[in-house]
């Protein structure tokens, strides 16, 4: 090749290696300015849903508090009803005798609250205030079967007063995957029955017994995250849960182990309908009667020092 000819492809190659050099400047430069129209166009990894430390998917705090405010609901449902058992002895005290029962009386009409409106556990066969009551079902053709045809009205019939109230909780923990919660607390129980006859002048004394359960409950939910099941690991007697267990006459049994105070009434109680097919919870004849049992505090100094007005047969 001539000198000319070497010249002319040394000149074209400068040309391009000129024009490569300047592309790249180019390219440079626009990258450096415009730097989030690269970012822009990738996609975003996906964040991962939160697991617990075994592994399994965790709800979020609004699914968490949705299913504690269920739960609770639940089961202050199930077990606050009938008489308050929450109520201070002295609430109901220097009144008459008339308006102290009228408080505490739970009869045939007594409202039990339904837990599976807020649930969709369902009610055993045989359980709740509408089962039949024993009347019926050892005779059913009986006059007691017509008359307590139904556990509410055997009731009625055995006591005056009956009923519970939360007095700790409830508290609730729901699991990390949201499928269970334990429920744990305080359920204090009031039952009064007919028998009292102690009294001093015109003041009577009505003495219920009070007694406290404690309460250990593991709740499923369903995946909606309502309860779909309810499962009882701490006292589970009937009145703690009377929408869903079956009634019996062990009550009075259980109950006079708790506290009994000797409630002071103006005029003698009258409690008609009692018409008991069960044990009575004894009561006082005097304030020493008992073994001392019954707190007389509520009497002050009502009382006779040698209790001389109190009747001598009950």
């Amino acid at each position: 090749m001539g000198r000319d000819g070497q010249s002319h492809a040394g000149a074209i190659a400068g040309a391009v290696i000129t024009i490569a050099c300047t592309i790249l400047i180019i390219l440079t430069v626009h990258a450096s300015r415009h730097p989030a129209a690269d970012t822009a166009s990738a996609p975003s990894p996906a964040t991962p849903a939160p697991v617990s430390d075994a592994g399994t998917p965790v709800i979020d705090m609004a699914a968490r508090r949705a299913r504690e405010e269920t739960a609770a609901r639940f089961e202050t449902t199930l077990r606050d009803w009938g008489a308050d058992a929450a109520a201070a002895p002295q609430s109901w005290a220097d009144r008459s005798a008339a308006d102290t029962l009228k408080a505490l009386r739970t009869g045939a009409d007594m409202r039990i609250p339904d837990p599976t409106g807020v649930s969709s556990v369902t009610v055993p066969d045989g359980a709740g205030p509408d089962a039949p009551s024993p009347d019926c079902q050892d005779r059913p053709d009986s006059a007691q079967c017509h008359t307590r045809p139904r556990m509410r009205d055997w009731w009625a019939a055995n006591a005056w007063g009956v009923g519970a109230r939360f007095t700790d909780g409830p508290h609730v923990t729901v699991a990390d995957d949201g499928g269970d919660a334990h429920v744990t607390g305080t359920v204090r129980a009031i039952l009064l029955q007919g028998g009292d006859t102690f009294h001093d002048g015109d003041w009577w004394a009505l003495t219920p017994a009070w007694r406290d359960f404690r309460i250990d409950d593991t709740l499923r939910f369903g995946t909606d995250g309502t309860v779909r099941a309810w499962e009882p690991h701490g006292a589970d007697h009937w009145w703690l849960a009377p929408a869903l267990t079956a009634w019996d006459g062990t009550m009075p049994a259980v109950m006079s182990g708790g506290d009994r105070v000797a409630i002071p009434v103006r005029g003698q109680p009258v409690m008609d309908g009692q018409w008991p097919s069960i044990a009575l919870m004894d009561t006082p004849r005097s304030t020493t009667d008992m073994d001392g049992a019954v707190d007389f505090t509520l009497w002050g100094d009502r009382l006779c020092v040698t209790n001389c007005a109190a009747t001598p047969d009950r």
